[in-house]
């Protein structure tokens, strides 16, 4: 007992160390950190005062002390209070998974939005003019939970860095701290479903070391004798991330069409490229009947949930307990519901663009040299984007 009042005196004594938490160990280390989350097993730490920064995690049965920044003392010993005082935990209840009205008409304010601004982008001076560009915007079905009591769901095409991937956020919306299971969050596309977490990520490193002996002789002929040390470390990523009461957390970006270079839908064909990567090829016409495919300048298609060509469904599953025993999930569902012919990436022949989520694509004609060897490559030949 005497280490760890030698250890609290120290630790009270640490005034050096602005803003960090500091945190003590039953084996006697002191480590600063700065503090994520207290779970009922578990704590969440970073050691450095990033957004990027790793975050880590330690078992909390070996922490004895946690001094606050703020200067407030977390005593987590055995003889604590805190722990004489737990009792065997309660059989867990089911999370509740009915929408209050609150939430409900909530919901239904969202996805209205929503599908307003999908619907609302138009060319400005509609011709006959024929164009090289198609605009497409996302709609999402009415069937959607978007918002529920505890959480709410928000989608952007636009704070991305490459075309075609879509990100998700998360708005924890409750008092409590939200737990998402990564392992069972998804995103689907043409039937092919993606998970959000990613079990293990290898890293690894390089460091070049002179020859000792030989390193005299070899620098004096002007050779450089070094020998090359790799290290390799393993970094397994969090399967359950969780967001702090009324806040919210990004999730990584997501490409919206799961494989390279293949046939979409009909007359839609995706084209990766390692510039640009990857492009959406529109078919309007076949060989027979029009040789020459085209779409009008200003020209619009509107789908709905049923006829949608191109579709998309977001699922996230949740917990209010960081070992998400009992958990509780919402599913968005999104489709492609407007197109409209336009002059490629002169996105202010668009009105109203900025509010809706949207990509773009480039249309196949049979001049077209690349269109030709697109056609001849991969066997698009036949296939008609079908116009609603």
């Amino acid at each position: 007992m005497k280490i760890f009042i030698t250890l609290f005196v120290l630790l009270c004594t640490m005034q050096s160390v602005v803003a960090q938490d500091v945190l003590i160990t039953t084996e006697g280390d002191i480590m600063t950190v700065y503090i994520d989350d207290i779970g009922s097993s578990t704590i969440y730490y970073k050691t450095e005062n990033s957004a990027s920064a790793q975050l880590q995690r330690i078992d909390k049965a070996k922490v004895y002390m946690i001094k606050k920044s703020d200067g407030t003392k977390i005593d987590l010993s055995s003889n604590s209070t805190q722990n004489q005082n737990v009792t065997t935990p309660a059989v867990s209840q089911p999370m509740n998974t009915e929408l209050s009205d609150e939430a409900k008409l909530r919901n239904k304010e969202l996805i209205d939005a929503l599908n307003k601004a999908a619907s609302a982008p138009q060319h400005k001076e509609p011709d006959d003019g024929s164009v090289g560009g198609v605009f497409a915007t996302l709609g999402i079905d009415d069937n959607s939970i978007i918002c529920n009591d505890d959480i709410e769901i928000s989608y952007s095409t636009s704070d991305v860095n490459n075309a075609f991937q879509i990100r998700f956020t998360i708005a924890n919306k409750t008092n409590k701290v939200v737990f998402i299971d990564l392992q069972n969050t998804f995103f689907t596309s043409e039937g092919e479903s993606s998970s959000y977490y990613t079990p293990i990520a290898y890293s690894s490193s390089k460091s070049k070391t002179g020859d000792a002996n030989a390193g005299t002789f070899a620098g004096a002929m002007g050779i450089h004798d070094y020998q090359t040390n790799v290290s390799t470390s393993t970094v397994y990523s969090q399967r359950i991330i969780s967001i702090p009461p009324k806040s919210q957390k990004k999730l990584d970006c997501k490409w919206m069409f799961p494989a390279h270079n293949h046939l979409v839908c009909s007359g839609v064909y995706y084209q990766y490229d390692k510039q640009y990567k990857g492009w959406l090829a529109f078919r309007f016409g076949d060989d027979k009947k029009n040789p020459t495919a085209f779409l009008k300048r200003g020209e619009t298609f509107s789908f709905d949930q049923e006829n949608s060509p191109i579709k998309f469904n977001f699922f996230a599953t949740y917990s209010f307990k960081e070992d998400c025993d009992v958990t509780n999930s919402v599913s968005v569902n999104l489709f492609m519901k407007k197109v409209i012919g336009y002059y490629i990436n002169e996105t202010k022949e668009i009105t109203d663009y900025e509010n809706a989520d949207f990509f773009v694509g480039y249309i196949m004609t049979k001049d077209s040299q690349l269109s030709t060897a697109l056609v001849r490559h991969f066997n698009f030949d036949g296939t008609v984007f079908k116009r609603p």
